[in-house]
């Protein structure tokens, strides 16, 4: 598969919705004015003060987008090309991010390795559409967290771009990024029928309903072949091999649910709410899949950099891992070694975990924060840690459907799409520089080197 045309495209809303946007963005960016902060010296207490105001835009839109960390010590909405936008996925890496809309366009903002493409842009904030699929395809999944990206076809290729100095992206040259989008061609030899990618800072996994496979750095075991070694190409795991295969009769109600990747560790839930971890696990590590201790079913996974977050069947969270922020909820301030209940939080619906800091959706709308809280990262105007679930009372109205994290910002999305595909991991995030400066129509250049790209397959 080979990128035969870059040329600059329009976005997918109209040139005169983007032109009203783009004025809507001056004129709400002259009239903003920031909160004052004061100074706060100690971080072993949880804060008490939350910004007021979403935005200086008052304007209610249909589908937002909500932004808050990143060095903003005030929740934000963002404006304006993505409100009235419905989106599908929404993922964050180190500096960039990935943002699959209701039309399957993919937007991709941020700098560094996570952009690819081309060198002038490497170090630049741009935005740029991917239209990576040749007729009849269409990416159905995504996934970013460090400085490299997987999507999905709805054919069940893997197509991977950015950093693959420990062969994360699955190509065999780990001397230079991968800068164009391209498909992993060992995976699709191997399997046409993926589903499910997860991304870790240095590593990955891919599976089928049936396969497993991880590739990149191997510490911690957290690739699960029984070593520590570094993979550059897909490699199947054998443990999940016999489990999923070995009795013909099993497949036909044991599969693949989800995959995810934590910093140090990786995991994989299956259709009997069971969840396997490779890596570190009760501080040793595990080499092979190992299944994890919770005496309940488990329905969702999110891994962030050394602690791991879980929804069980009946709606309770779970974590384990590193404490030292309060990221774990329940004011362990410590390692906790086994999955344990976060017990001030029912309810949930949905949870993504960030670097050092964690976010949770409850069935009712609700928000809650809590873990490192410097940067902003949990919404409230301090920068003091919070160690146990506290909610983000500014967005109780605003019907929020999707959240994610990363290393010091979470998005909040109050959109959301089905189509039956995977149920892909812990939702995405949004983070956009200078964000007011918008494409405008066709082909213009703003600062900081924006631009719209357009690839086409053959």
């Amino acid at each position: 598969m080979n990128f035969l045309q870059i040329s600059t495209s329009s976005l997918t809303s109209s040139t005169a919705q983007s032109q009203q946007a783009a004025s809507a963005a001056s004129n709400a960016s002259n009239s903003h004015n920031h909160m004052n902060h004061s100074s706060i010296t100690s971080s072993s207490q949880t804060d008490h003060a939350e910004s007021t105001s979403p935005t200086a835009d008052t304007k209610q839109y249909k589908y937002e987008l909500f932004f808050f960390g990143g060095s903003r010590h005030h929740f934000e909405r963002y404006k304006p090309f993505f409100n009235n936008v419905r989106i599908r996925k929404v993922k964050a890496g180190a500096s960039h991010q990935l943002i699959l809309t209701e039309d399957y366009e993919l937007y991709i903002m941020g700098k560094g390795y996570g952009i690819g493409h081309f060198d002038a842009a490497m170090d630049q904030v741009v935005n740029i559409t991917h239209k990576i699929c040749s007729e009849g395809e269409r990416i159905v999944e995504i996934a970013t967290k460090g400085w490299h990206n997987l999507l999905v076809t709805n054919t069940g290729k893997v197509i991977s771009f950015g950093q693959n100095d420990y062969g994360q992206c699955g190509h065999e040259d780990v001397t230079n990024p991968v800068k164009v989008p391209t498909v992993i061609k060992a995976l699709a030899q191997m399997d046409t029928d993926i589903k499910f990618v997860a991304t870790g800072t240095c590593h990955s996994i891919a599976a089928s309903s049936h396969h497993v496979y991880t590739f990149g750095s191997g510490k911690y075991g957290r690739l699960g072949h029984g070593s520590l070694d570094t993979q550059i190409a897909p490699m199947r795991v054998e443990f999940f091999e016999k489990l999923f295969n070995d009795d013909a009769s099993r497949r036909n109600y044991l599969r693949v649910e989800q995959v995810s990747c934590a910093c140090n560790n990786s995991l994989v839930l299956d259709s009997s709410g069971t969840v396997y971890i490779m890596g570190k696990y009760r501080g040793d590590d595990q080499t092979t899949p190992v299944k994890l201790s919770i005496n309940t079913r488990v329905r969702f996974i999110s891994g962030g950099d050394f602690f791991t977050g879980l929804i069980t069947s009946t709606d309770e969270l779970y974590t384990f891992g590193d404490d030292s922020y309060g990221q774990l909820g329940n004011n362990a301030r410590t390692y906790v070694k086994e999955p344990t209940r976060v017990s001030t939080l029912n309810d949930v619906h949905k949870i993504c975990c960030g670097s050092n800091h964690m976010a949770a959706l409850t069935h009712d709308g609700r928000v809650y924060t809590w873990g490192k809280g410097e940067q902003g990262r949990l919404g409230f105007d301090s920068k003091l840690n919070v160690y146990t679930p506290k909610e983000l009372t500014i967005v109780r109205k605003k019907d929020i459907r999707q959240l994610d994290a990363t290393s010091d910002y979470i998005l909040l999305c109050n959109s959301e799409c089905s189509d039956g595909y995977s149920n892909g991991g812990a939702l995405g995030t949004y983070q956009r520089r200078n964000f007011e400066q918008l494409l405008a129509s066709e082909g213009t250049v703003l600062p900081f080197s924006d631009v719209c790209i357009s690839f086409t397959l053959e």
